[in-house]
């Protein structure tokens, strides 16, 4: 959805590795012969910034920690607007904290300092630090501006469902998935997805039909409905049939779905069914 674990482990590398620069060049990097000049107003600016970079950057690392917290704990529409909230404060903290980077930049440049090729090379660093959390915090602002608070818990019950079906808690995958479709019942994706996870690990048929049909129901009547809403209906209906034996029948929906969206996950996963078709004849 929303946010990429690997992206996290390089923003947490490179601020590893950008704060201690920051301390340690100092004492390494010798000066650059500008001459300080006698500015209080500059002066006062400098600390300024200084004074307001510290708590914004120990606010900005905080809200970081709780977003990811509560991003995997939104199970209810108010939660979702809590998460979008704290997303869209994280944008324009980081937006802050890379407009005072500069503007301290510019002040040591227009001051003059000894340490001018230290506050160069502490300038670049930072910034390529806050633009990376910057390109980071978008993703996550553009999905809150695109996105309704409903679809933003439903992504996020999705997302706890496959948590759990990866740890075969069946039970709590199930939960979550349902939850999802309460949440946000015009969502053909979720309820296709849950008629499938009752096909597959609940073994209810039953269940499996009434969810199929709901899905139907919201293909037929949903005027926003588009063409892939109906391929992922189709995709979905013929893998069930098939799973249930009827493989002819389930490959057909399955071809189906790919004329009208060949995405090359649904590609592979009729190839490999159709080889398996073919296979069980041969043997039969």
């Amino acid at each position: 959805m929303i946010v990429n674990d690997n992206i996290k482990r390089i923003l947490f590398v490179v601020f590893a590795v950008v704060l201690p620069l920051t301390i340690i060049l100092p004492f390494l990097l010798p000066g650059s012969g500008i001459e300080p000049r006698d500015n209080r107003a500059l002066s006062w600016a400098s600390r300024i910034i200084h004074f307001l970079t510290s708590p914004m950057v120990l606010l900005w690392l905080l809200l970081f920690f709780y977003e990811d917290w509560l991003r995997k704990r939104i199970d209810t529409i108010e939660r979702a607007a809590r998460w979008r909230i704290v997303v869209s404060v994280i944008w324009w903290l980081t937006i802050a904290l890379l407009v005072l980077v500069g503007t301290k930049f510019f002040v040591v440049v227009y001051r003059g300092s000894e340490k001018f090729v230290f506050a160069l090379i502490n300038f670049i660093l930072l910034s390529f630090f806050v633009g990376f959390c910057l390109l980071y915090s978008w993703k996550a602002f553009q999905y809150c501006c695109t996105h309704s608070l409903r679809n933003i818990a439903a992504a996020c019950l999705l997302g706890q469902h496959t948590k759990f079906l990866r740890a075969k808690e069946f039970d709590k995958a199930y939960a979550a998935l349902v939850k999802a479709c309460e949440i946000a019942p015009d969502g053909i994706l979720l309820w296709c997805g849950l008629a499938f996870f009752c096909e597959t690990f609940r073994k209810n048929t039953v269940e499996a039909d009434r969810y199929m049909a709901r899905a139907a129901e919201l293909l037929t009547t949903k005027k926003s409905s588009s063409n892939s809403d109906k391929a992922c209906y189709l995709n979905y209906l013929g893998t069930i049939l098939y799973e249930r034996g009827e493989y002819d029948k389930g490959l057909e929906y399955m071809k189906q779905s790919i004329d009208i969206e060949p995405t090359p996950g649904r590609i592979s996963s009729y190839e490999k069914k159709l080889a398996e078709s073919r296979d069980k004849r041969r043997e039969t």
